[in-house]
């Protein structure tokens, strides 16, 4: 079996140069999705009952808005990386197996090896979700930031660091979860995708497609949940961290309150922490166990 590397030319459609002007953009005020729309909206709209004060209260409704728009504006882009993946292990396969009339009768666990060795992840990886989780990151903590100011009107504590918020956050963002498990979640669609082929009896070709569109979707059902999953995990994961990070060095701020269970029947764990104030590495600890599409939301306690 003769074994070509891919051309980079041809499958790296998503780019850094595509990602450049990220960090600058505005999140699009429309709403781009109904189930987007009802997820934040449960936030903008909800009654919080742990005893907040009208400013602390009005700072999660405004949260709520700004990680509707934050996510709306990484969806899109989340999509283009998930595609671009499922042409590159389509490509892998076909490559891998080319010159074959007949599909690849070896080990399944053998030819998914071959072919993920071929598809180059870690750099794709670091040329393009990297650069976009990054970007996403700086610019949820810019803007997490300015809401806190105008919302609690908070002053002291030293200038922010968005970059390095950012990296930080980038260290234990969608991986905390498996959410961004590229290697493990690319290596399950591959494997189910031939599998299911070898069984219907499909050509090389329709086993392409099929990698396509499992290693696309991933775990879940189509490309578009997926974005939007993660998307919407990502931006309250990064506004929660941030909002950490900007407490914890503010000399006005005693301590950080959780607030969950805000938004209907949920788990033990959630509804136990609602309104406990902590310290702020007990709220990262709470935060980095949270799951997705999770609610977690931290309020400074102010002197």
């Amino acid at each position: 079996m003769t074994i070509v590397a891919i051309p980079e030319g041809d499958f790296n459609p998503v780019g850094v140069d595509v990602w450049e002007s990220f960090a600058e953009m505005k999140p699009p005020k429309r709403r781009v999705s109904p189930k987007s729309f009802d997820f934040w909206q449960s936030f903008t709209e909800m009654k919080v009952d742990s005893g907040l004060t009208r400013r602390q209260a009005r700072l999660l409704r405004m949260m709520a808005r700004d990680g509707e728009r934050l996510s709306a504006a990484m969806q899109p882009r989340s999509s283009k990386i998930f595609s671009a993946l499922g042409k590159k292990a389509s490509r892998a396969y076909s490559l891998t197996v080319e010159g074959k009339a007949a599909p690849y009768v070896g080990a399944i666990s053998d030819l998914v090896a071959m072919v993920m060795g071929l598809m180059g992840l870690d750099q794709f990886q670091s040329d393009n979700v990297v650069p976009l989780w990054k970007a996403h990151y700086k610019l949820t903590a810019e803007v997490t930031f300015m809401t806190i100011a105008e919302a609690l009107q908070l002053t002291g504590g030293a200038s922010p660091d968005e970059e390095g918020i950012a990296t930080r956050i980038l260290e234990t963002g969608g991986r905390r979860a498996g959410l961004i498990d590229l290697s493990g979640d690319t290596k399950r669609a591959m494997f189910k995708a031939i599998e299911v082929g070898r069984v219907g009896g499909e050509s090389n070709d329709q086993i392409a497609r099929r990698i396509e569109a499992e290693v696309t979707a991933g775990r879940y059902n189509d490309v578009a949940t997926r974005a939007q999953v993660i998307s919407r995990t990502e931006t309250k994961f990064a506004q929660v961290s941030a909002s950490i990070e900007i407490y914890r060095d503010n000399p006005n701020v005693s301590g950080i309150q959780l607030i969950d269970a805000q938004l209907g029947p949920t788990d033990e764990e959630c509804t136990a922490r609602n309104g406990r104030i902590v310290t702020p590495d007990e709220a990262q600890a709470a935060l980095d166990s949270e799951h997705p599409n999770g609610s977690l939301a931290v309020i400074a306690v102010v002197r």
